[in-house]
């Protein structure tokens, strides 16, 4: 029975993974046993045959695809090292952006503090001051009450004085009268008598 050529190459292509020019090749050998009229040597040779380019062919594909899975693995394999690279030139930028946010933010706070505390000690200096201006006027105000006082004490034991003064003398000058009185009545009794 003949072979058909063009079926055998594409089950060899799409059952067996071969190109077209092994299966090309493999289908015009069973082409020309079956037209020399093959004998079974032929046909085991021939099946032989197949059977190494076969092998042959699993081989270079196995061989091509290993190769094909280690470059897949080498690609993958910097792709995971370019990826980590640009993941950790990001975490690097992102800690840097963090921190010099965080330098910034206590610089900012500092200088807050800073200006609340100068407004702080300033608002005490004022406070003081008007304190102290308070105190020195009351003590001005304490001072001419007392010096007022004291001129008024001054005057009221002056006006003392001179009315102890004259009321001393008016009784120097009843006792006078007095006495002159008595002196006058001692007289008359020794008169009389």
């Amino acid at each position: 029975m003949p072979i058909d050529t063009l079926k055998s190459k594409r089950r060899l292509v799409e059952e067996y993974g071969l190109d077209d020019r092994q299966a090309e090749g493999i289908v015009e050998l069973i082409a020309q046993s079956e037209e020399r009229g093959a004998t079974a040597s032929d046909v085991k040779a021939a099946k032989r045959e197949v059977l190494l380019r076969l092998q042959a062919t699993e081989e270079r594909l196995e061989q091509r695809l290993e190769s094909e899975v280690v470059a897949s693995e080498q690609r993958l394999e910097s792709k995971i090292v370019a990826s980590e690279q640009r993941l950790e030139s990001k975490i690097v930028a992102s800690e840097q952006r963090l921190e010099s946010e965080i330098v910034a933010s206590e610089q900012r706070l500092e200088s807050e503090i800073m200006a609340l505390e100068q407004q702080l000690e300033s608002k005490i200096v004022a406070s003081e001051q008007r304190l102290e201006s308070k105190i020195t006027a009351s003590e001005q105000q304490l001072d001419s009450k007392i010096t007022s006082t004291e001129k008024r004490l001054g005057k009221n034991i002056e006006q003392l004085r001179l009315e102890m003064e004259q009321m001393r003398r008016q009784m120097l000058q009843w006792m006078l009268g007095i006495a002159a009185f008595i002196t006058v009545l001692l007289t008359l009794f020794e008169y009389v008598l």
